[in-house]
């Protein structure tokens, strides 16, 4: 009885705690693709290699793999599934994807079918994906298994007691690849072998500068003496720059603003607040502000600023630092970064400003008025990743042998 209890608490656990970060809406969408998904199996192009991600985040690690596994061998079949409906929604149709599916509910019979049905080459969790039965499954048809770019903090659910039927299968796995020494210290701990690999995003972002991309509306704007792109940008950031719009324009400091979210009531906020214009309705004035309203666009609009602030840092966490950093710019982020290994070495070797406040705010972008300061501020962040590269080319050696 008490066996059976168990059982059922981490098969709960596991299904609606664990898997990934869940939302009323997000995972209310997820439920609602489940009604039909067994249906599309059937289509699956089998002995893929399957890619479990959970959103577009996730994605973005995984794609130097893919892309590299496609080099090797053109004929490689892509299969990815996803968590998050947004995620599957702006990616179902990637060129590097040959068949993108939602993860299905993580029951025993409910993964058996799934991997009978795709027979994977290969499966490769991405960074937090642990969906315990599809890796038990996986496991007892002899598919091998490989997590990449993951992050395993101290507080990890996995060194808990609920935490051992996991354990069971992480220990099984046919390589694991942590980006950090912490991660892999965690894992040693409870007897789980790991290599240090990296983050396939350094590799993926050092690509950004090297592309071929021009924009005219940017470069037909009027140069200001300092211009700061805003990435990711929730309420909360922008209500410091508010607060200090008045001295931003007494220095000629012009705001490029990418929202986290394109909220239509957001954006008509952000234009009136700032008397910003709106990149879809660019015309040939040239504002002192800007809002980015264009999805796809921020990675490579980094090139035409000097400054990068990058947002969520006063909620859940920050979004994307290393895309900035690829361009050697120097990185200012609120205090919500400790769970990002690249975020922790920005601020340690001088290549970012953790700001608490307006004051505090105000006075990382006074600082980096200088050129020279913010030419050192921003070569202390590029060094991170010139340091770090590599990772893609370890795991696909491994992956493809």
């Amino acid at each position: 009885m008490i066996h059976s209890a168990y059982n059922i608490l981490v098969k709960f656990i596991g299904l609606f705690l664990l898997n990934a970060p869940i939302t009323k809406p997000k995972f209310s969408a997820w439920q609602r693709a489940q009604k039909n998904i067994q249906s599309q199996w059937i289509e699956l192009p089998k002995h893929s290699y399957l890619f479990i991600v959970a959103s577009a985040g996730e994605f973005e690690q995984a794609k130097p793999i893919i892309q590299s596994l496609k080099q090797r061998d053109p004929e490689t079949k892509i299969v990815v599934s996803f968590y998050s409906p947004s995620g599957f929604e702006l990616l179902k149709s990637h060129h590097l994807i040959d068949f993108c599916i939602y993860t299905p509910y993580d029951t025993p019979k409910n993964m058996q079918r799934f991997v009978e049905a795709l027979q994977p080459k290969s499966a490769i969790f991405v960074k937090y994906e642990l969906w315990l039965n599809l890796m038990s499954e996986l496991r007892m048809q002899g598919i091998p298994r490989f997590m990449v770019s993951a992050v395993f903090s101290t507080n990890h659910f996995i060194g808990n007691w609920y935490g051992k039927p996991w354990r069971k299968e992480l220990t099984a796995f046919t390589d694991i690849f942590v980006q950090d020494e912490d991660s892999q210290k965690l894992l040693s701990a409870i007897n789980i072998p790991s290599k240090i690999a990296g983050d396939t995003r350094v590799d993926r972002s050092l690509e950004l500068p090297k592309t071929l991309y021009n924009d005219e509306l940017i470069e037909d704007l009027s140069q200001p003496q300092l211009r700061l792109i805003i990435g990711s940008a929730w309420p909360r950031d922008m209500g410091l720059f508010l607060e200090i719009k008045d001295w931003l324009e007494k220095n000629n400091i012009a705001l490029m603003i990418a929202p986290h979210e394109l909220d239509e009531a957001f954006l008509t906020l952000l234009k009136n607040q700032f008397n910003a214009a709106v990149y879809s309705e660019l015309t040939d004035s040239s504002p002192r502000h800007l809002i980015i309203d264009v999805i796809g666009k921020l990675k490579y609009l980094y090139r035409y600023a000097d400054v990068a602030y990058v947002g969520g840092g006063f909620g859940k966490g920050i979004h994307n630092t290393l895309e900035p950093a690829a361009y050697a710019l120097p990185l200012i982020f609120g205090p919500n970064y400790e769970k990002f290994v690249e975020a922790k070495h920005f601020v340690k070797h001088g290549g970012a400003t953790v700001i608490k406040n307006t004051d505090e705010l105000k006075q990382a972008i006074q600082t980096l008025l200088i050129h020279s300061v913010r030419t050192d501020v921003g070569n202390a962040a590029k060094a991170y990743l010139d340091h770090a590269k590599g990772a893609t080319e370890k795991i696909v050696a491994q992956i493809a042998n």
